[in-house]
């Protein structure tokens, strides 16, 4: 079964305890943007997608895969 990056941002911010709106707000975005890329709808840029990592305690290659 093929997880997709939303699925694995979501499940990284649950274990570590952060609402979407806290680590919206650690990596510089919006609420609104962490739920639309759990949800499939939009993907993390870059720049975003590097700071999830670090905050999520991964990698991009994870989260990407």
């Amino acid at each position: 079964m093929l997880i997709s990056i939303g699925e694995r941002i979501k499940e990284k911010r649950k274990e570590l305890k952060f609402t979407q709106g806290e680590l919206a707000k650690l990596i510089g975005s919006y609420a609104g943007d962490i739920s639309d890329w759990e949800r499939n709808k939009t993907s993390p840029c870059a720049d975003k997608l590097m700071k999830l990592a670090i905050l999520l305690k991964t990698t991009c290659d994870y989260l990407l895969q």
